[in-house]
């Protein structure tokens, strides 16, 4: 998983992907799609103007900081660590989420695939290992009931504490309930 990447590199991304789906879209209409995709997480350089805008209005999604434009080098950047706005319930929400996916048929996942897996909330988020376990630690502190942390031979574990088949949808949905009935 690439941390940085150029305007041309996710413009070529994009061409290739609907490419591979036999999708013809003009190379123009991919390059304006990208611009607005990167408008949306990172501040424009020069204020936005159109009409019934107010100048330097940016989208919502820019506060999160999740991409930094490094003018400079002309790179964009995933901010790679800690996210103080990202609440406990809404990783266990997206771990979970990965969990039903990966976890199907086996009662443990390392904490390796919980921060680096293709999918994993610590990708989603684009957490370090530490923040991810600390957000581990503190699931299993708030909710013993479903998973504990392990470590055996030198492998960290979160091993589910009972078999969550049949139930993923609403131990997920739990989390985001939490959430929201907190605010």
């Amino acid at each position: 998983y690439e941390v940085e990447f150029t305007r041309t590199q996710i413009v070529a991304f994009a061409e290739n992907y609907l490419n591979r789906l036999n999708i013809r879209v003009s190379s123009g209409v991919v390059t304006k799609e990208v611009d607005v995709f990167l408008r949306t997480y990172v501040p424009a350089r020069r204020p936005y103007k159109q009409k019934g805008f107010d100048e330097g209005q940016e989208c919502p999604l820019v506060e999160l900081g999740l991409i930094r434009f490094r003018p400079s080098e002309n790179v964009y950047q995933f901010s790679i660590g800690h996210k103080t706005s990202l609440p406990t319930a809404i990783f266990g929400y997206a771990l979970f989420e990965f969990l039903s996916r990966v976890a199907a048929q086996r009662p443990a996942v390392s904490f390796g695939e919980i921060a680096y897996g293709h999918g994993s909330p610590g990708q989603i988020f684009k957490l370090d290992e530490n923040s991810t376990v600390e957000y581990l630690e503190k699931i299993a502190e708030d909710r013993p009931d479903l998973i504990r942390l392990t470590e055996n031979a030198g492998l960290q574990q979160i091993y589910l504490l009972r078999d969550l088949r049949n139930s993923w949808p609403e131990a997920t949905v739990q989390f985001l309930r939490e959430y929201y009935e907190s605010e």
